[in-house]
């Protein structure tokens, strides 16, 4: 019996591992991998608080999505993506997700910012109101 759970287990593994490598293998510009990093930072910052959980979340998406090349990285991307975040007022938060989302071409890598601005989100262990309507407005634009 233990074998055919185990075997389950297996594919299920092995599954979730192709899923994960055929999304991570996402042909995209930096412009759109900027794009993506700025919508969780949006996200994040959304309750007014950027907590530790929801920056090493946006780290790990960064790095573990493989987006990084000689000219995009987490280290010299961060700051000019906070700068730009925090300078969008409350107000204009929506079209600025708009503007973020439009410049995400690749399908696959959009449904990859829904994922990571979810991640994100509950990475504190909690959503608040406005996380949860930013990530609802990333999920509508993006086709989710």
């Amino acid at each position: 019996m233990a074998t055919v759970g185990m075997c389950e287990d297996r594919r299920v593994f092995d599954h979730f591992r192709q899923a994960h490598a055929t999304v991570h293998g996402i042909e995209a510009s930096d412009e759109e991998h900027l794009a993506v990093l700025e919508l969780m930072l949006l996200v994040a910052l959304a309750d007014g608080l950027l907590a530790v959980d929801e920056l090493d979340r946006i780290r790990d998406e960064v790095e573990g999505g493989e987006w990084e090349t000689s000219t995009f990285n987490y280290r010299s991307s961060l700051g000019p993506a906070m700068a730009h975040v925090r300078a969008v007022a409350t107000g204009d938060r929506p079209a600025e997700v708009r503007r973020l989302v439009g410049e995400i071409r690749s399908p696959a890598l959009r449904q990859e910012a829904v994922a990571a601005c979810r991640a994100v989100a509950g990475a504190d262990g909690q959503v608040t109101g406005d996380e949860a309507s930013l990530v609802a407005e990333v999920e509508r634009l993006a086709g989710a």
